[in-house]
């Protein structure tokens, strides 16, 4: 059902994602007039909804997404369908790269050429930003249990995030919240640059 651009987007809403997405703008990409953004699995790039004026480029390898994000924000972006390794040169100079609810729904070798697309598309200077579940010891019972029948199959812990990512970036920041959607959940966000050229 969820694979629907209106059921997921319905989807969403029930568990408060507005809101999230009004604090990841603020409090977590950290976006500036401006900024060179691609967005890795962006869905239907509800996202683009609560961004300054930047330049946008999202790609994700359902149709319906794409097709849906084109209709709501065609004037704010550009949206592509396609996978990691099908993506060219035009994905590249970005200050910004932003993988949000994705990296749970790859497998390893997947997760990795998405990490590497990203590295590669960073201009010197530039930030990756990986938002997605995760699995602590210390949270809600009612997050647990949600997470652990998400749609994803390859929800990873904090540190089994930072061992993924660092094959990619040398400067990695992991930080877990539990207060970001409507019911219990928790998520592990990373921030992670190359402070030495590849």
């Amino acid at each position: 059902v969820l694979s629907l651009a209106s059921a997921y987007r319905f989807a969403h809403r029930a568990i408060g994602a507005e809101a999230f997405r009004e604090t990841l703008a603020a409090e977590v990409l950290q976006v500036s007039d401006g900024d060179r953004i691609l967005d890795i699995g962006c869905g239907t790039a509800d996202i683009v909804e609560h961004l300054p004026d930047v330049d946008y480029l999202g790609f994700d390898s359902s149709e319906r997404y794409v097709e849906a994000a084109r209709q709501r924000f065609g004037d704010r972006g550009r949206f592509v369908t396609a996978v990691p390794s099908e993506v060219d040169d035009v994905f590249g100079d970005r200050t910004l790269v932003t993988a949000i609810g994705v990296l749970h729904h790859l497998d390893d070798d997947t997760a990795h050429e998405a990490l590497e697309l990203a590295a590669t598309a960073l201009r010197p200077g530039g930030s990756f930003v990986s938002v997605d579940p995760t699995l602590t010891d210390d949270q809600h019972r009612i997050a647990r249990f949600l997470i652990q029948r998400d749609r994803g199959q390859f929800v990873r812990t904090p540190e089994q995030m930072r061992m993924l990512i660092g094959d990619h970036f040398d400067a990695i920041g992991i930080e877990v919240r539990h207060d970001m959607l409507r019911t219990p959940y928790s998520h592990v966000i990373v921030r992670a640059a190359n402070t030495e050229p590849s």
